[in-house]
């Protein structure tokens, strides 16, 4: 079977597909698409559904969601976050000295009021009155 390039229009993947597909499924991020069959492969998607984005908390990226998975993946550094894991209300606490991600750190409780960064050594205020 004959493959070329395609590229996803929701999360901007590169990958290689049947050269006569016309229905395509990213496997970074789960968008589907119908392809134009009068256009070149690559950037010939057309949006069957747009899916939701997400900031990346590990890297600031973007994040977008694989529906068959239910989780969220980063585009540039990998970070997952299950659909599960995401709490109503939860919020992603960074360091207010070094920027580092406080929530997959070791020991942190978000029900604590401070905690002492690992990377730079910062206490930080991680109460309610430091939630922008």
């Amino acid at each position: 079977m004959k493959e070329c390039k395609s590229k996803c229009p929701n999360c901007g993947a590169e990958f290689e597909t049947a050269m006569y597909s016309e229905k395509l499924v990213c496997p970074y991020c789960g968008t589907k698409a119908i392809l134009s069959p009068d256009e070149p492969r690559m950037n010939s998607w057309s949006f069957s559904k747009i899916k939701k984005h997400r900031i990346c908390p590990n890297c600031r990226g973007s994040m977008v969601y694989n529906k068959h998975t239910k989780v969220w993946n980063c585009l540039e550094c990998r970070y997952q976050l299950s659909q599960k894991s995401l709490r109503k209300g939860m919020v992603f606490w960074f360091c207010d000295d070094c920027d580092a991600y406080l929530n997959v750190q070791e020991g942190f409780e978000s029900a604590k009021d401070r905690f002492v960064c690992k990377n730079c050594g910062f206490e930080n205020d991680i109460t309610k009155n430091n939630i922008y």
